[in-house]
């Protein structure tokens, strides 16, 4: 290995440290990294070639802007989308054209993925040389210790104990960038090569797995449909077995074959999402192949069918393992088309083998076959290798989701299912693409009904929401996603989202439900702060589902951010204009008007994802951002005083206070040293929308909201914020918004009148300024800290600037700016008091 141990990456040059003794008694050793030489490759470059290649094209298509645009979503005859008049031009001049034009698509889609490819090892080699400077000085001191005055020989003086940690460290990450440089330089081979053969099957295949290209790409040149379906398809399935069976001694080119397969799925993917079918030819080698395939594969064998070959691919390590991925998930593609009832597939198409595993072990067994297991497993391996936007048949989805949900409800914790996670997590993944499906087993209304278990939602959901899952439940959370992406769409997709959102609604307000879900079987560990400010390692015992399972809750905190108007509705509330009618006792949806939720059932929702503290301060600061935007919606209208918007964000924050302050005592009653969870999700929400105000310290703070709204799990980290530094219990009283309409008050008025900025400016009796100056001018910042104060001043300064402002008049209703902050706090402590209390699902107060 070189001795390069830098990296160079977003133009900054981290070095791994050199640790050794200070004084060279009791060691003479020095330790440092030996790492391959960091790649001459500058990521930041390749994406401006990117960014360049992109544009060239848009000017070649005549398009300043909008590159994938309307050409993205559907096969288009190549002259329907360049912008320019090419109709005169004969065929080889329009040959030429769109040889260009795909070419060009194909070299940023390849330049884009190696940009990746580089920005992930250098990432890597960045985390190792942190972890390196961040470990190794520390454990670099004990070459320094004295060793004991008197010490049996066989027990290692401090300093020989400390090289050997840093040995031990050294080794290990060597180890782990050795590995990563690897497939650096596989990589790296694979994309020259690809550069080399140009866009074949195999090449295409990949970057469209990885989301380089698009349909877009065949709409410029690149003719999938053109592949001719010349292989018979009892002979593609003897090929199949030849080569699994024995890969080293096959003669033929497999590659042709899983070449068909795909492109067969890819065109079919296509056509999933614009209405088109499959062609006759194509569904009839796909089903007669996997006829043949399940006949060559043994119906009576163990396993069965096709799953004997997954086995067989899985277990022969003659096979590449690159080549294995890509068998099985041909295999899955195709078995996912014709799936599908709206390309003119369905169920029935599928072979006996896959449909067996698809509906279960059984309803009527507590012991589930361990051979069910294993062609679960089996069938997994292959739905984990597929397209990820290719998606299975409803009736397909629909049973295989209600299938998992079955056997993870009579399984847990006393009694785990002889199958991991990850294979639950590929079988739940594959289904939830299916979005007609996951809509009608939420609302308990479809065409396609399990044959063991109907339509269930109840069972379903509780089995796949209170296990323990791998990937922290974000194969789980999949299942909802697309109602917070659909929400906000056309008619058609906010209708379908808000009756699946209602139906979910409901589930969690059935006791029986959530008190599953409140309680999983499950425990978690994890640190907490004691009373004396020490972290203490404590578990919780039968954790709520969110807490087990944090990228769930954060699933579900997306859901909230969509219809977070609905959660702050008036409705079934004593102050909602109409109230739950007489004839609705539940959440709803209709086209009139929209989503109506429940308070019992939105608390109950809520309540279930303060489980996770990330989630939960997500939600507490998009509260917190909804609650800015209302009192600015709450001043720009002046003709009258209006408390509606006062009594949104008061029920809002009552919901969200009450939900979060349930998850805290259920906290405190399983680890005493954890009161200070609330304390944690409040300060550092709190902070979140401080700096988003900060980044829009102007008036007509709208865009703070969107700010907030930080849809990256990554971007929040509320384990590591000190609880102990935050809010206490006056967090919740009437001083807060009190001040809160005061500022914004302040600062709505003084960003119209330049007189009153600067009377605001200097203030009688203070020490300090809420006048900021900047290169943008002057201004009020939205939090006291960031003002020109002198100490712990904000009280008084807040308290002095009110007195310049109270007598003005609000708008012409003659009425004064004391009065409406009267009325409004009024109105949002009555909600927010209101919400705080429990209701039950029907919406009337405990």
């Amino acid at each position: 290995m070189a001795g390069n141990i830098s990296v160079l990456y977003n133009a900054v040059t981290t070095t791994a440290v050199t640790v050794s003794s200070t004084n060279g008694l009791f060691s003479s050793k020095s330790f440092c990294l030996s790492l391959n030489s960091d790649p001459d490759v500058k990521p930041l470059a390749l994406d401006s070639l990117v960014e360049d290649l992109e544009t060239f094209e848009a000017r070649i298509l005549g398009r300043a802007h909008d590159l994938e645009g309307d050409f993205d979503t559907a096969a288009k005859e190549f002259t329907e989308i360049i912008k320019w008049d090419i109709s005169s031009l004969g065929a080889e001049d329009l040959a030429t054209w769109m040889d260009v034009s795909a070419s060009i698509r194909f070299c940023s889609a390849i330049t884009r993925q190696w940009s990746d490819y580089v920005k992930e090892y250098k990432e890597e080699r960045l985390r190792i040389i942190n972890q390196w400077n961040e470990e190794a000085p520390g454990l670099a001191e004990g070459l320094d210790e004295n060793p004991p005055f008197i010490s049996p020989i066989w027990v290692k003086s401090p300093a020989e104990q400390a090289e050997e940690a840093l040995a031990g460290l050294k080794g290990r990450l060597e180890g782990e960038e050795a590995k990563a440089y690897r497939t650096f330089e596989s990589r790296a081979e694979e994309v020259g090569q690809d550069l080399r053969d140009g866009p074949t099957p195999e090449t295409i295949e990949r970057l469209m797995n990885g989301g380089y290209i698009t349909w877009s790409y065949f709409n410029l040149g690149g003719d999938v449909e053109s592949l001719p379906i010349d292989l018979d398809p009892e002979e593609a399935a003897r090929k199949f077995e030849d080569y699994v069976n024995d890969p080293d001694g096959y003669d033929g080119d497999v590659s042709e074959l899983l070449a068909l397969i795909n492109n067969i799925s890819i065109a079919a993917m296509d056509r999933q999402g614009n209405g088109g079918t499959l062609k006759g030819e194509e569904l009839d080698f796909l089903r007669d192949f996997y006829g043949s395939l399940e006949e060559a594969g043994g119906p009576d064998s163990t396993p069965p069918g096709i799953l004997n070959f997954v086995d067989i691919i899985s277990a022969n390590q003659d096979i590449d393992p690159g080549m294995a991925e890509e068998l099985l998930g041909a295999l899955g593609n195709g078995l996912l088309v014709i799936s599908d009832e709206s390309l003119i597939g369905g169920y029935e198409n599928l072979p006996e083998s896959i449909r067996n595993t698809v509906e279960g072990p059984g309803v009527d067994t507590d012991a589930i076959s361990p051979y069910w297991y294993t062609n679960a497993s089996n069938l997994a391996l292959m739905m984990g290798h597929t397209i990820p936007g290719i998606q299975g048949g409803e009736q397909f989805s629909v049973n295989l989701a209600q299938t998992v949900g079955h056997v993870l409800d009579i399984t847990g914790p006393s009694n785990p299912p002889s199958m991991g996670s990850t294979y639950f997590e590929r079988l739940v993944e594959v289904a939830s693409r299916n979005e007609d499906a996951m809509h009608a087993i939420l609302t308990g209304q479809g065409q396609y009904e399990h044959p063991d278990h109907g339509l269930d939602p109840e069972m379903t959901l509780r089995g796949i929401y209170t296990y323990d899952w791998g990937d922290e439940g974000e194969s789980a959370g999949r299942l909802t996603d697309w109602i917070a992406e659909q929400a906000h769409g056309d008619d058609a997709e906010a209708e379908r989202a808000g009756e699946a959102m209602a139906a979910l609604m409901q589930l969690f307000g059935d006791p029986a439900f959530s008190d599953a879900l409140a309680g999983t079987g499950y425990s978690v560990a994890g640190e907490v702060v004691g009373p004396d400010g020490s972290v203490v390692e404590t578990e919780w015992a039968n954790a709520s589902a969110g807490h087990v399972n944090p990228q769930l809750a954060w699933a579900w905190s997306e859901l909230f951010s969509a219809y977070i108007d609905d959660f702050g509705s008036g409705y079934g509330t004593p102050s909602g204009t109409e109230g739950i009618p007489e004839d609705q006792r539940e959440s709803q949806w209709t086209r009139s008007d929209g989503l109506q939720l429940t308070p019992g059932d939105r608390e109950d929702f809520v309540r279930l994802i303060m489980g996770d503290e990330d989630a939960a301060s997500r939600i507490y600061a998009e509260t917190l951002a909804f609650e800015e935007e209302k009192l600015y919606e709450f001043f720009a209208n002046q003709d009258h005083i209006d408390d509606a918007p006062a009594e949104t964000a008061g029920t809002l924050r009552g919901l969200v206070d009450s939900a979060l302050f349930e998850e805290a005592e259920i906290r405190f009653d399983k680890s005493s040293e954890d009161a200070n969870y609330r304390n944690k999700v409040t300060g550092y929400a709190a902070d979140i929308v401080g700096a988003a105000l900060a980044e829009a310290p102007y008036r007509g703070s709208g865009l703070v909201a969107e700010v907030v709204k930080i849809g990256i799990k990554e971007g929040f980290d509320a384990s590591s914020y000190p609880a102990e530094l935050q809010v206490d219990d006056a967090w919740k009283g009437e001083w807060e918004i009190n001040e809160t309409f005061k500022i914004a008050a302040m600062r709505e008025l003084a960003a119209q009148d330049p007189d009153l900025l600067e009377r605001l400016r200097y203030l009688e009796g203070t020490n300090g300024s809420p006048v900021v100056d900047t290169d943008a001018g002057s201004h009020i910042p939205p939090r006291a800290s960031d003002w020109d104060l002198e100490g712990d001043e904000s009280r008084t300064v807040i308290r002095q600037a009110w007195r310049e402002i109270e007598s003005d008049l609000w708008g012409a209703t003659g009425y004064d700016l004391d009065y409406a902050l009267e009325e409004y706090v009024k109105a949002y402590n009555t909600e927010r008091g209101r919400m705080d209390e429990n209701y039950d699902a029907s919406g009337s107060e405990d």
